[in-house]
């Protein structure tokens, strides 16, 4: 059966139906994007409800909200990215890397507390980049 979101689940579940949940990448996209704060922090909650499962466009679409006008929807990033992605995965730790050289100082900042929650522990080129970003200021 195809639930729609206002349907109960609970009577699925104790008739032992096997399920599947697919989340809705677009709606997710559309609330990141939206411009609204709301949407944008409950969009990061369903990314991070999916975690890891969500692969690269997870990584990729948190990472983004590094760099957000709004600072708490940048820390909702920060705690929402290692959900979505392990520790050590190059993807994301690139993705973080990169927002070490933003023009601002807040998303500087982002990306340090996102650094040390997914680069692998001792990660040489992540401690590198974080003093070569202390160095040039």
């Amino acid at each position: 059966a195809v639930l729609n979101d206002s349907d109960r689940i609970a009577p699925y579940c104790a008739s032992g139906a096997q399920m599947t949940i697919a989340l809705c990448t677009q709606k997710v996209c559309q609330d990141l994007n939206s411009g609204i704060p709301t949407r944008q922090l409950e969009a990061l909650g369903h990314l991070a409800e999916l975690g890891v499962k969500g692969g690269g466009g997870s990584i990729d679409a948190v990472s983004a909200q590094l760099e957000h006008r709004i600072p708490f929807v940048q820390l909702a990033a920060v705690s929402t990215l290692p959900k979505v992605a392990e520790r050590g995965n190059a993807r994301a730790v690139n993705a973080v890397l990169e927002r070490l050289e933003h023009s601002s100082a807040e998303v500087r900042l982002m990306a340090v507390r996102a650094l040390a929650a997914v680069a692998a522990t001792r990660d040489a080129h992540a401690m590198d980049a974080v003093i070569g970003m202390l160095d040039d200021s």
